[in-house]
């Protein structure tokens, strides 16, 4: 079975690593996400929507309490707004 990466609802483990550079704590998704379906990952521990980061647009959130160096594991799992 063949499933095109475009036709997908659920995104699980989008990697973001490459978007962490020690400068940027705004992150970007390739696809815009459901209100309420984003969960992310830094180094392997989920963090908490509003305590730990916050949404800023359809397809982009904001750590709260830090900005993550280069070596950082930023994954996210989420389900697309279509």
């Amino acid at each position: 079975m063949i499933v095109l990466r475009e036709l997908r609802k659920e995104i699980f483990n989008e990697d973001l690593t490459s978007q962490a550079d020690g400068a940027t704590a705004t992150f970007t998704t390739d696809f815009d996400f459901r209100t309420n379906t984003l969960r992310v990952y830094v180094n392997g521990q989920r963090l908490i929507k509003d305590t730990d980061y916050t949404v800023v647009a359809s397809d982009q959130f904001q750590l709260v309490h830090y900005i993550p160096k280069h070596w950082f594991d930023i994954v996210v799992d989420y389900r697309r707004d279509f």
